[in-house]
């Protein structure tokens, strides 16, 4: 499937006719972005506008106004649906399959959210982890008055 149709399927909470850039080509060059290594949003727009062809010409992606700038492509991350990137992103991992693969289940305690004289972590996160293909596949908090083995079933499910 095509980036570009997957990601037009994000849902857009901008107003409809005051945008410049469209919602998929953001969400493209952050991707690509993020794979490139690039560590802020000014690195992406820098990628951007290196790579302007490529992502053009290979990811399908338009750019009619051009490359959109590091305030730009912060505030759309910042207040774009987390669910709605969730399902997209889904929905471009749906052809891997991970039969017969090894599947690496981590848990974790987030450092600095111990509070003082506890012994455990407030914020606690289950990641599934597929070698071959180096990928996260999952990751979900583990809820309060809950531990790490009853996490599992659910994040597998998904």
């Amino acid at each position: 499937m095509e980036l570009k149709k997957i990601l037009n399927k994000v849902a857009d909470f901008r107003v409809q006719g005051r945008c410049l850039h469209l919602l998929a080509d953001i969400l493209g060059l952050v991707l690509c972005g993020v794979i490139a290594d690039c560590d802020d949003f000014d690195e992406i727009a820098d990628y951007g506008k290196d790579n302007t062809a490529f992502l053009q010409q290979e990811l399908g992606l338009s750019f009619v106004n051009g490359i959109p700038s590091a305030d730009t492509l912060n505030r759309v991350i910042r207040h774009l649906d987390s669910h709605s990137l969730e399902q997209c992103f889904k929905a471009c991992v749906a052809g891997f399959s991970l039969a017969g693969k090894q599947v690496c289940i981590d848990g974790k305690e987030l450092r600095g959210t111990i509070p003082a004289g506890k012994k455990h972590a407030l914020v606690r996160m289950v990641n599934v982890w597929v070698e071959e293909h180096s990928l996260s596949f999952g990751q979900v908090a583990v809820e309060a008055k809950s531990n790490e083995i009853t996490t599992i079933p659910a994040l597998l499910s998904n």
